[in-house]
Order: C-alpha cells, then sequence, then structure tokens
C-alpha cells in the first residue's frame, strides 16, 4: 500500500470519524430537547395539581380537628388527607425524574428533617400504626439539597406505613378486630453518628415490621416501578419483575448525589430495615459554607401581626387566607401583584410578611419581591408555590425570599417557617 493510498485512508477515516461525532451530537441535542419539553410538561401540571391538592388537604385537617365530627367521618377524612399527600409526592416524584437538575448544596440537618418527618408521621399515619425514634440531635450536618432529603425520608417512610397496611391485610386475622386496630405496627427511625473506614459518618435507619420484602424484589428494588405488594406467585413465576413506583429510586439517586448509600435489609414477615449512610460536614466546611441551622418551635401569631397573601388562583388565595386565619394572622389577599405593590407604597399599612405566589401574571413572585425590597427593605418574604425547582429557589432567595414552600403544605410546617421567618427579621 502506497503512501498515496494510506493518505486516502486517513482521511476516509477522520471523515467518518466526524460524521459519527456529529451524529452522537444530533441525538444528544434531541434527547435534551425531549428531556426540557416533558420537564416543562411536568412543571405545569405539577403546578396546577398541588394547587388543587393544596384545598382538599386543609379543608380535610381541619374537618378533623373539629369536635362535631364522628370517629368514622374521622378516618375517612384520614384516608382522603393520606391519598392527596401520595399524590402530591408522585407529582414531586415525576419532576425528579422528568427534569435535569442543577445540584445545590447547602448545609442539611439531618436530626431536624428526621424529626420534622417523625411529627407529621404522628399526626398522619393511620390509628394503630405506632411512630418511635432515637434521634441524637447533635448528630451534625450533611452537604446536599435539605429539601430532596426531606422527601428521600418521606419516600421511605411512606413506603413503612403502606408495608404495614399491606401486611394488616394480608395476614391472619386470628386475634380480635378490636387487638388488631389497637396495633397495626411500629416505625422505627434511627439518626445516630458513626466511624466507618476513618470516617465519621451519620447512619439514619428507617425500619417497619410490615410485610418485608423478598430477594426477588430486592434485587431491583432501586430501579423505577419496581418492588410492591401487587406482585404475585404468577408474576414471580414467569419472571416477570414487580411493579411499584418512583419512590425507591428517587431515594437511591438523592442519597447517591449526597455521595452516601444506602442498603436495605428484609425478606418476608419480618419488615424491612432501610439504612443511609452520609458522610458528616467537618467543621472547615461548615464555617465555609456558613450559617445555623436550627429547629424553631412551633407558634401562632402574635398579636397584631399581618400578612400580605398574593396569589392569582383564587382558589388559592381563598385556602390560603383561611389557614392564615386559622393560626392567629391577620390578612390582606391580593390576586395580583401590582396590587399588593400599591398596598407596600402605602406607609400607612402594617405589613409583617408577604406570602407570595411564584407563577403569576403581569409580575412573578421573584419581581414582586425585589420590588418589595425595594420599597421596605426590612420585610420578610415566604415564597409558597406549586412548582419550584433548585434554580429558581435560588433565584428567589437572591431576590430577598427568606423561605420557598411547595404546596400542598402541612399546617404544621406553614405556621412553623412562618413563625421563624418573622421571628428573624
Amino acid at each position: 500500500m502506497t503512501r498515496s493510498d494510506l493518505a486516502v485512508l486517513r482521511s476516509f477515516a477522520q471523515t467518518c470519524g466526524a460524521v459519527m461525532t456529529r451524529d452522537r451530537v444530533d441525538e444528544s441535542m434531541r434527547q435534551r430537547q425531549k428531556v426540557d419539553a416533558v420537564g416543562m410538561l411536568a412543571s405545569c401540571i405539577a403546578h396546577d395539581v398541588n394547587n388543587r391538592l393544596w384545598p382538599i388537604l386543609l379543608y380535610t385537617e381541619l374537618l378533623e380537628s373539629s369536635p362535631a365530627i364522628d370517629e368514622r367521618s374521622k378516618h375517612m377524612l384520614h384516608d382522603m388527607q393520606h391519598a392527596a399527600r401520595a399524590l402530591g409526592e408522585l407529582v414531586q416524584q415525576v419532576l425528579v425524574i422528568s427534569q435535569r437538575r442543577e445540584r445545590v448544596l447547602e448545609l442539611v440537618p439531618v436530626a431536624e428533617v428526621a424529626i420534622g418527618i417523625a411529627n407529621i408521621l404522628r399526626s398522619s399515619a393511620a390509628q394503630g400504626i405506632t411512630i418511635k425514634t432515637a434521634i441524637d440531635v447533635d448528630v451534625g450536618t450533611v452537604l446536599g439539597d435539605a429539601g430532596s432529603f426531606h422527601q428521600a425520608l418521606m419516600n421511605l417512610a411512606t413506603n413503612a406505613i403502606s408495608a404495614i397496611q399491606s401486611n394488616y391485610r394480608t395476614r391472619d386475622h386470628a386475634t380480635s378486630e378490636t387487638e388488631t386496630l389497637l396495633h397495626l405496627g411500629t416505625i422505627f427511625i434511627e439518626v445516630v453518628s458513626e466511624y466507618r473506614a476513618g470516617q465519621r459518618v451519620i447512619k439514619v435507619v428507617v425500619q417497619d415490621d410490615g410485610a418485608g420484602i423478598d430477594a426477588v424484589m430486592r434485587e431491583h428494588l432501586f430501579e423505577p416501578y419496581v418492588g410492591g405488594e401487587s406482585y404475585d406467585e404468577g408474576q414471580r413465576a414467569s419472571g416477570e419483575r414487580p411493579l411499584v413506583g418512583l419512590g425507591l429510586s428517587v431515594v437511591h439517586r438523592i442519597v447517591t448525589e449526597m455521595d452516601g448509600h444506602i442498603t436495605v435489609d428484609s425478606a418476608p414477615g419480618r419488615g424491612s430495615r432501610f439504612v443511609i449512610v452520609l458522610p458528616i460536614v467537618d467543621t472547615a466546611r461548615v464555617e465555609e459554607f456558613g450559617g445555623t441551622l436550627a429547629a424553631s418551635p412551633i407558634h401562632e401569631a402574635n398579636l397584631g401581626e399581618c400578612v400580605l397573601f398574593v396569589d392569582d388562583d383564587a382558589v388559592v388565595l381563598e385556602v390560603g387566607q383561611q389557614m392564615l386565619e386559622s393560626i392567629g394572622y391577620q390578612v390582606i389577599a391580593c390576586s395580583r401583584a401590582l396590587d399588593a405593590v400599591a398596598i407596600l407604597a402605602d406607609p400607612t399599612k402594617i405589613i409583617s410578611l408577604l406570602l407570595t405566589d411564584l407563577t403569576m401574571p403581569e409580575m412573578n413572585g421573584i419581581q414582586l419581591a425585589r420590588e418589595s425590597k425595594r420599597l421596605r427593605p426590612h420585610l420578610r418574604i415566604v415564597c409558597c408555590t406549586g412548582f419550584s425547582d433548585p434554580k429558581t429557589e435560588t433565584s428567589a432567595i437572591e431576590a430577598g425570599m427568606s423561605a420557598v414552600l411547595r404546596k400542598p403544605i402541612h399546617l404544621e410546617l406553614f405556621a412553623q417557617t412562618l413563625r421563624r421567618v418573622i421571628d428573624e427579621g
């Protein structure tokens, strides 16, 4: 083969390589555009679904606490709350799967998040499910996305509740119905620090005494739509993979992003034990990120405190106003951001906090926050939105907001956040 032939072959190979590279780039761009389109659609759906879930959760919660409601009705209301929360969690999981997320690093107070999850479970879990904890409040912090870590623990807790309820439905009813209802099962949450391979880590355990998971399920447990009580003997014999949802795959992704790992110990009939191990942030890195994260007690409004509440959705505006008034705040409700600006421009109006939606016509929540800070530099601002991503939340904080809450939100967490933000001002 002559030198000329080699040159021709080299040129041909380079041309083929360039074409293949261009094809890979084009395919990558097409896939990215598809992901962006799905993410935008999911965002719109999440905003609308979460806005509609908020009144369902609030009204059922208020009705359940009424002394005029009998026990049977309270159980029905509780089931409605559980279904609504499950739908809200599913929407959030779809968002996590469908969107390209920027990794947000912040100090995550693991013990505080675990205590919050336990409190929510005690107030919302079915009667007969016992919540036990062993949480070291001085365990330290880790680096990650606090909202995502909260979601990961909530997913594990929700799975634990489902496993206990499934175990109750399928087990032999040898005991009396009264005895069974007194105790369906126990969920145990543990947070401790320990040393592994010379590194100090935080271990988080979520354990239940529910139905348990067999070996086939465990093999694919952290894949999307795997595992679950609908997996019968016929499916197992045919080799068909079980189907449940996105929850555990989301947990696995979140833990991995936080440089941690998750394991499970389970077998049919003896429950499940999920263990998350995360590296603790050392003192130098804590100082680098700055700030302290401490739990705040839940308080109602102080006398005379007024919240300016802005949302373009009439139903959400009414629900939010009732929620604020139920915890003692005076409320000025606006369906237009421009009306809120006019109120803030009036020096005779005493406003303790601005609570605003994020997505609104004429002026969005971030623009409203900037204008509000111009008019009242010391005003405290909280965003309550049906959808947000880490990048948007960062922009909201940079615009002067003190917190971003995602609808639908539990009443106690809502009250706690507003109280903390006002007190910090």
